[in-house]
């Protein structure tokens, strides 16, 4: 990808790149893919952090009763 890139900006010609989302995103999964083949531990989504992300405060909306 990079040198694609390098290429572009040296030339201002684009190139032709193959290349698949697994292949792109296979590097994120490294870490995971190494403790599952020596450890046997499936990797799991960390719910916590899911939860602290989400906004917990109530909008409160108040209707005047003359409107």
């Amino acid at each position: 990808m990079l040198s694609a890139l390098d290429y572009r900006l040296r030339t201002g010609k684009g190139v032709y790149i193959d290349l698949s989302q697994y292949e792109a995103g296979l590097q994120f999964l490294g870490g995971a893919l190494l403790d599952y083949s020596a450890n046997g531990v499936v990797a799991c989504r960390d719910v916590t952090a899911t939860l602290r992300s989400r906004r917990t405060d109530a909008i409160h909306v108040v209707m005047d009763s003359g409107a």
